[in-house]
């Protein structure tokens, strides 16, 4: 060997070295950024799922979970400050030991300052029968409550990730936490509405309401799936729920879904539930709405818009009454009533093939048709009455009173929101009236004049016999025909431009017209005769 190479040698030792550092060093950074990602990742799941929750239990439960999960507690605890004093909120596990109502004062949680503590002494020490890891939950005005946990918290300097964590943590239960005990307080200190909001739709003497009320009431009393249709704002969830609390499931939980709210790629994981790990971000088992509903009822909302995979999995439910949560294998028993409702027109759907024909049937085994207030008749002046009284409950104003003129424009107008436009519509007008008698020129005019008798039909005149409201009743049927004549009589007949005329939807249009019997096109050689 040369002296030339005696002396490469060490030199290119020292690189290969230098090489090997700056490998191992480039591994372990992206080890940590892998790890920086991962825990970003279920920080940011951690502060979604508190940031929905709708209680501060549900809320507490969450992050004592988070706690343990992520910064590797034995167990944790929540407690939040009710009457100047904390009370346990929530433990996890649920099964750990921590005293209820333990003997500390809002002082002692506001001399943590802020800053989460290690602290072994009293009176942290009776939180947990030993040392006492305990991080202040601080809202923005003040403080809520701690979280409270067995083991060590990462404090020191170089826990840069940790202690990341647990700043994220808590800033974010913090604010949640206050936001929902505030949201508390104001609801124990409202006062109690007139009536229940959203009940009156489900009132009514007019004949298509007494039939359906009949009706409900029958159904109420059996397990079989029911449909509701109807058009949007007609109180079809309001269907649904008194169908569960007229039964025997009124003691079992009533779960609302709404399929059309609900991302496509998470319907299945809402509907059924998932395991750990199922899929990103599942960082835990979550219970899906079919298990909450166990005992009770599960109301699908807007049923036509979900997925055709959810859609064969729903069927399996309603065929075997049996299910598995997504990445689960375990099979799961469905002891749940399902009502559906749609304000499309499913049977096109299935034509289309965008809604199975299996899975109607078996939702379809009783079908409720909703109508749609412009054909309930008088009902419209009970419904109006009884919204107006809820709002003037709800503002502190005297009741309001209607007088002739709003009753005439209540019953003229089509109402194409039915009860959620005419909802918004009394709203408006009671707190404009300042409780007085409701103001006319506040309320919509109807779309066209009342059709005027041909000259040689006598005016209609008022029925004999029987109460006044199905006298009125009556008389307002024989509006209803001899305005469904005269228009198909200037519109030659024509369905759909007397439905563009009348601005009602030409289905309902056709409807109206069976139901009394009118002949569409008898009346437009009628029309052609009298032009």
């Amino acid at each position: 060997m040369s002296g030339q190479d005696t002396k490469e040698q060490p030199q290119l030792l020292r690189y290969a070295a230098d090489l090997a550092r700056l490998y191992a060093r480039s591994k372990e950074e992206r080890r940590r950024r892998a790890d920086l990602e991962r825990r970003l990742e279920q920080v940011t799941s951690a502060c979604v799922g508190l940031g929905r929750a709708l209680s501060s239990e549900a809320a507490a439960e969450r992050l004592a979970r988070a706690a343990v999960e992520l910064l590797g507690l034995e167990r944790a605890a929540v407690y939040l400050l009710r009457k100047e004093r904390p009370v346990l909120a929530a433990r996890f596990p649920a099964d750990a030991s921590f005293p209820d109502a333990p003997a500390l004062a809002r002082s002692d949680v506001e001399a943590l300052a802020g800053e989460p503590a290690q602290l072994a002494g009293r009176p942290w020490a009776q939180l947990t029968g030993g040392a006492a890891a305990v991080v202040p939950l601080a809202g923005r005005r003040r403080a809520v409550g701690v979280l409270c946990g067995v083991g060590a918290l990462p404090l020191a300097p170089e826990a840069t990730i940790e202690r990341w964590t647990l700043a994220l943590l808590a800033g974010q239960a913090g604010v949640v936490l206050e936001n929902l005990l505030l949201e508390a307080v104001r609801g124990d200190r409202a006062p109690p509405p007139a009536a229940a909001p959203g009940a009156t739709p489900l009132v009514g003497r007019s004949p298509v309401m007494r039939q359906l009320l009949a009706l409900v009431a029958r159904l109420a009393q059996v397990d079989s799936p029911v449909l509701v249709r109807g058009e949007t704002g007609t109180g079809k969830a309001l269907v649904a729920r008194a169908l569960h609390e007229g039964g025997p499931r009124a003691r079992g939980p009533f779960v609302v879904v709404n399929c059309g709210a609900i991302p496509e790629a998470l319907v299945e994981s809402e509907l059924f539930g998932h395991e750990a790990g199922a899929f990103t971000g599942a960082l835990r088992q979550h219970r899906g709405r079919l298990e909450q509903a166990q005992g009770g009822t599960l109301f699908l909302d807007e049923v036509g818009e979900l997925p055709l995979a959810a859609q064969v999995k729903l069927l399996t439910v309603l065929e075997e009454r049996r299910f598995t949560r997504v990445g689960g294998e375990e099979e799961l028993v469905a002891d749940v009533r399902i009502v559906s409702a749609t304000n499309r027109d499913l049977e096109q759907a299935v034509a289309a093939r965008a809604f199975r024909a299996d899975l109607l049937y078996r939702l379809n085994v009783f079908s409720l048709e909703l109508p749609p207030l412009r054909e309930r008749g008088a009902d419209v002046l009970t419904i109006a009455r009884a919204l107006a009284d809820e709002v003037a409950a709800r503002y502190r104003l005297p009741a309001p009173a209607l007088g002739a003129e709003a009753e005439a424009r209540l019953l003229a107008y089509g109402w194409p929101g039915n009860v959620r436009e005419l909802r918004n519509v009394l709203e408006k007008a009671v707190i404009l009236s300042g409780g007085g008698a409701l103001d006319p020129g506040l309320l919509p005019a109807a779309a066209v004049e009342a059709p005027r008798p041909a000259e040689d039909e006598e005016p209609a005149s008022a029925p004999e016999g029987g109460s006044f409201a199905e006298a009125k009743e009556r008389m307002l049927e024989r509006w209803e025909v001899a305005y469904l004549q005269d228009l198909l009589r200037r519109t030659g007949g024509n369905v759909a431009r007397a439905a563009r005329e009348a601005r009602v939807d030409k289905k309902h249009l056709h409807r109206k017209l069976r139901r009394y019997g009118i002949d569409a096109g008898a009346l437009r050689g009628e029309g052609r005769r009298r032009v």
